[in-house]
């Protein structure tokens, strides 16, 4: 099935803030967290609706409106128990290398870390190092007490390939990756094949909404979006299978911002237009991509 597709430069409707600022509309398809005292945000949440989400006080400070359309909710792994050894085997110093990819891994894994140590506080194992891929995924691991050694110049996952080596050998190395349940298998394979013994633990799983893609289309087809952004492979593919489903092609003139080359790769093979992609692969980054999208009104 063919589709529309918009350009890498979209011409959206005037939205203008204080002072007449350019601001755009901007889709957010990523998890939204609970607001305190309250819940998170639904589909088409709103501007001030979605505090709390670091992406969407980045826009908003950039005076841009960020609406929430969450793809995805974070839940629990479907068996606990695998993280748990995890963790019990990290405190044991079974590992030589704590591997990172998401700061979403962060908070389950603490909590299994308290439980391994009957809720006492724990110690950071000596000579464990840890690895995470970018700076956002770094300083959640600060903030949990496992500051990270390495973190690759590019942060995807092709890049803490290509730095490994230089951080020492593989042959043998323990690695504990908790991670997502569908999470991309390019890292624990290389590392297999280069010899570490590689533990990989779910530690969250990212459940798809197909009524929140909907809603998402919806509103970009109704010209109540100017951007869109992905910073996962399921929230393309989300997206992707609504509109395979529905009448008509992506919307002129919406614009996709994907976080990373992965998340390019999902929303391609999704059908959806070719997203911009942010550089660095960061928040920031995407913030940088969308300010990009702004006309020269000069």
């Amino acid at each position: 099935m063919e589709h529309s597709v918009s350009g890498s430069s979209p011409n959206p409707p005037d939205a203008s803030g204080a002072g007449g600022v350019r601001r755009l509309r901007v889709g957010l398809a990523r998890p939204i967290p609970a607001s305190p005292g309250g819940k998170a945000s639904g589909p088409g949440g709103g501007e001030g609706e979605v505090r709390g989400d670091r992406l969407a006080e980045l826009l908003l400070d950039a005076g841009h409106v960020p609406l929430a359309f969450p793809l995805t909710r974070i839940d629990p792994p479907a068996d606990s128990r695998p993280l748990a050894r995890g963790a019990r085997g990290l405190l044991a110093g079974d590992y030589d290398v704590l591997l990172l990819t998401s700061a979403r891994a962060l908070p389950p894994l603490v909590q299994a870390l308290d439980e391994a140590n009957a809720g006492a506080s724990w110690t950071r194992p000596e000579g464990l190092r840890v690895w995470v891929v970018g700076t956002a995924t770094g300083a959640a691991a600060v903030a949990a007490g496992l500051a990270p050694d390495r973190i690759p110049d590019r942060f995807v996952a092709e890049g803490l390939l290509e730095a490994a080596p230089a951080w020492g050998t593989l042959d043998g190395t323990r690695i504990l990756f908790p991670r997502a349940a569908e999470g991309r298998d390019i890292l624990p394979e290389t590392f297999a094949e280069a010899g570490a013994r590689v533990t990989l633990v779910e530690a969250y799983r990212a459940v798809e909404d197909p009524e929140a893609g909907d809603a998402l289309l919806a509103a970009a087809r109704r010209g109540e979006l100017d951007v869109v952004i992905l910073t996962a492979g399921s929230q393309a593919r989300v997206l992707g299978r609504s509109l395979t489903r529905s009448t008509g092609g992506w919307p002129a003139g919406v614009a996709l911002v994907a976080i990373g080359p992965a998340t390019q790769d999902a929303a391609r093979s999704a059908g959806l237009p070719h997203p911009v992609v942010a550089d660095p692969h960061t928040l920031a980054g995407v913030l940088e991509a969308v300010e990009a999208l702004l006309p020269d009104e000069g």
